[in-house]
């Protein structure tokens, strides 16, 4: 299924929620499946959206319930639509090969991109439309190419969950494994 306007009303909500916490002072981009979705045409249902502002900030900003308010998540709700809201950070050791030992909330974009899964996943989408890729992400899109950011046997160790994600993204893009992902 392709990109359809609900999808993009939802886009163009979340880009009135970046502006909002622009005009605060804080970054905020549109990151993840969505984004990378949007570039492939595909079809989309979640919006996640990645800022520097605490949040305790988001909070007093938008209506909100906390989702995971230890990793700095929150479920925000604006103009029908909700996004998941997220405080960059950089996390500590992992627990179970699932969540991390501790967590910091940090003001740099480029740290937070490094903790994530893939480079597919971790394109930023801001408020005029511009994508900000840092880590070649969108190469990888137009290889048709799955790899994670980093070093794939830390990425798998750190989360185990990674390994399925990966295979559910192969399936449903049709993408392959970049060689250094594939080995492990």
């Amino acid at each position: 299924m392709k990109v359809n306007h609900k999808q993009i009303d939802k886009i163009k909500t979340a880009q009135k929620v970046l502006k909002i916490l622009k005009q605060n002072h804080f970054e905020a981009f549109i990151v993840g499946g969505a984004v990378r979705d949007l570039l492939l045409n595909v079809s989309f249902s979640d919006v996640d959206i990645t800022t520097n502002a605490h949040p305790s900030v988001v909070q007093k900003l938008f209506p909100s319930v906390p989702t995971g308010l230890k990793y700095g998540s929150l479920k925000i709700f604006w103009e029908g639509h909700s996004f998941e809201i997220t405080t960059y950070r950089k996390e500590g050791k992992y627990l179970s090969h699932r969540y991390p030992s501790e967590i910091s909330f940090i003001s740099d974009i480029k740290i937070d991109l490094m903790r994530r899964d893939f480079t597919i996943n971790s394109l930023l989408l801001n408020e005029d439309d511009e994508i900000i890729d840092y880590v070649n992400g969108r190469q990888d899109l137009a290889k048709k190419l799955i790899r994670t950011v980093g070093d794939p046997y830390q990425k798998f160790t750190e989360d185990a969950l990674r390994m399925m994600r990966i295979f559910y993204l192969q399936a449903k893009l049709n993408f392959d494994l970049e060689v250094e992902t594939k080995k492990f």
